[in-house]
């Protein structure tokens, strides 16, 4: 740890000159350009302040962080059986459950969404016909403000549970009108694929459940809270309101980036993760076929 911290601190530029043009820069350019990319397999790095955003306090973490990086190691632990609690996987197609609310008369068996439920299109997925639970980063604005929060699609109950770190009536509002979309489409794209579950299909009424007791920011913390919100379930550990510490899960997730990357590149190790892309033909025609005769 002592080495990542003398990394991440090596370069960084005094407080008055970091804001630049579009956003925040924290180091000098001899430091701001890594020596060599870090290869996350889902995402490649060649600038320190992506992982300066991650340890600093009240940064904003953008999907390249949240569900692209932080969310593809979530679903390496439930698809390689490490020390998952529960049977899981993960998903970031919010923006696709948005768009295919306001139309939902297009939504067929060709759609994209139907590969993330079989288990296609993203690296290290699990078709949902083999998992209890499906979570996912969701993002929203406030006041113009980004904020991610965590929805949790338990196939169980068909219930859709809702974390977030900002529990206030105005929020919850908008959390409402958001989630909407989830409610309204997954019966759908469940049906398509003739999904059950201890043989009893989804009726179509998805409850949502808005959890409680959770750990409040004060900053621009969301994606680091909605990435724990999503780890303590993992691993079946109760959350602790009182003894939440932002600072360390953000020291915590930025080393665990920077270790893992550099033990890439100091062994020259390749990830063999590779999207499966998307589901084969044969697969929709026989969903096509199971609709027909249902």
């Amino acid at each position: 740890m002592k080495e990542f911290r003398d990394w991440i601190c090596q370069g960084l530029l005094q407080s008055a000159l970091r804001k630049v043009a579009n956003g925040y820069n924290y180091y000098k350019v001899r430091n701001k350009t890594l020596p060599a990319p870090f290869e996350f397999n889902v995402v490649s790095v060649s600038d320190k302040n992506w992982f300066y955003h991650i340890f600093e306090i009240g940064c904003f973490l953008d999907s390249s962080v949240t569900h692209g990086c932080v969310f593809y190691y979530l679903r390496k632990i439930g698809f390689y059986g490490k020390s998952a609690a529960v049977r899981f996987t993960t998903t970031d197609v919010y923006a696709m459950f948005v768009s295919q609310s306001r139309n939902k008369s297009v939504c067929n068996v060709d759609d994209m969404l139907i590969d993330y439920i079989l288990g296609y299109k993203i690296i290290c997925a699990v078709p949902w016909s083999k998992v209890d639970h499906v979570m996912f980063p969701m993002h929203l604005e406030i006041n113009n403000v980004g904020h991610w929060i965590l929805g949790r699609f338990s196939l169980d109950d068909m219930k859709l549970y809702i974390y977030n770190s900002i529990r206030t009536e105005d929020c919850d509002v908008l959390v409402t009108e958001i989630v909407k979309a989830y409610v309204e489409i997954l019966p759908i794209f469940l049906a398509l694929v003739n999904f059950s579950r201890s043989g009893v299909a989804c009726n179509g009424n998805i409850e949502v459940v808005m959890v409680d007791n959770l750990p409040q920011q004060n900053n621009s913390d969301c994606g680091v809270y909605v990435a724990s919100f999503a780890e303590h379930f993992i691993s079946g550990h109760e959350i602790n309101k009182e003894k939440f510490d932002v600072t360390s899960f953000r020291e915590r997730y930025a080393y665990l980036l920077y270790d893992h990357g550099k033990m890439k590149q100091d062994n020259g190790y390749v990830s063999d993760d590779e999207s499966p892309g998307s589901a084969p033909d044969e697969v929709r025609i026989s969903l096509l076929n199971l609709r027909e005769k249902s």
